[in-house]
């Protein structure tokens, strides 16, 4: 009788343990049970105008700027009214020269950029093509990976941090503090807090226009944040679709993909009302490097509310929002698709 009420609580704790992870999953069918295909209204060739890999763009009044990928410049202008092509920020050890570059998302309607091995934020100047240096990380702060400005004197980070998800910079009294903790599974909850910076390096973040929203998006895992002040994030909402598979090598990285992980989020767009995130639903074992493209648009309010599903006509490498337009970078680098929304 001991044995039978002890094998009952023992099936009633795996039960309880395994509807909380189901409860934790969330079903994108379900979240997303109709969709909108939309069609390119126009298109600018890329590759006619001496562009090589731009891999996702920034559009201003004056010019479009590209981040590129496997360049030696790291940045492209591409003139709106007269097509001229200019070549920047080159890779390098020289003293103007950059040595690993990120582009930094911010809503004061500037291009900043970061050297992440140097620990510097920089302007560049789309006058005359300069840049200026803004703000030097401490040698204490492990390198970055992505950073968004959430006013003109503070910003947010992700980086190899195991003291907290994603970073809090005060540059006016240079202070800074680590938030939050990486999302986990069973699987994750093993790995060490370094580890887990490893395996979130990807994650894509923006701040909202009105500054007081927060997300952060990887591979099938979105998180909705209240930003307060003083750089306080307090969850929203939690929209949990796959996690990370990997595995730890014995030598090389310290964590490693698997092939047959879902790709997720690619690209992340965003405007007062909506985020629009592209997403892949296919892996690497089975579509090899197009999984790194997609036609699927997934929208959600700030709230973390899910709205609309878009198929586009065309496959993008990422997307950029501006006003009423959404701009995407063709899967093969060559154009640049205008899309309304």
């Amino acid at each position: 009788m001991k044995k039978y009420i002890n094998i009952l609580i023992i099936y009633f704790i795996l039960s309880h343990c395994i509807g909380c992870n189901k409860d934790k999953i969330s079903d994108l069918k379900k979240d997303f049970p109709t969709m909108e295909l939309i069609t390119a209204i126009d298109s600018i060739d890329l590759e006619n105008k001496g562009l090589l890999l731009p891999f996702n763009v920034r559009s201003f009044d004056s010019c479009f700027v590209f981040s590129n990928i496997r360049t030696k410049n790291n940045v492209t202008i591409l003139n709106r009214y007269n097509s001229e092509v200019k070549d920047l920020l080159y890779s390098g050890e020289g003293p103007n020269e950059i040595l690993q570059y990120i582009p930094i998302q911010n809503n004061q309607n500037e291009f900043l950029f970061a050297d992440r091995v140097r620990g510097k934020v920089f302007k560049l100047n789309l006058s005359d093509y300069t840049h200026s240096l803004l703000f030097e990380f401490p040698d204490t702060i492990n390198r970055f990976f992505s950073l968004a400005t959430i006013d003109t004197t503070t910003m947010i980070g992700t980086g190899l941090f195991d003291k907290g998800r994603f970073l809090f910079v005060n540059k006016k009294d240079d202070t800074y503090k680590y938030m939050c903790t990486y999302p986990e599974n069973h699987e994750i909850s093993s790995l060490s807090d370094y580890q887990k910076s490893a395996l979130f390096a990807g994650t894509l973040i923006a701040v909202s226009p009105s500054a007081d929203r927060f997300v952060a998006a990887y591979k099938g895992l979105i998180d909705f944040y209240q930003l307060e002040r003083k750089g306080k994030l307090s969850l929203i909402k939690q929209k949990y679709y796959h996690f990370p598979l990997f595995g730890i090598p014995e030598k090389g990285p310290v964590i490693a993909h698997k092939k047959s992980e879902i790709t997720g989020f690619l690209s992340l767009g965003y405007d007062s009302n909506m985020i629009y995130l592209l997403y892949s639903n296919s892996s690497f074992q089975e579509k090899g490097a197009e999984t790194f493209s997609s036609n699927i648009l997934l929208t959600f309010n700030w709230n973390g509310n899910p709205i609309k599903k878009y198929v586009l006509d065309k496959y993008l490498l990422s997307i950029y929002i501006e006003k009423d337009t959404i701009w995407g970078v063709s899967s093969n680098h060559n154009k640049l698709y205008k899309y309304k929304k």
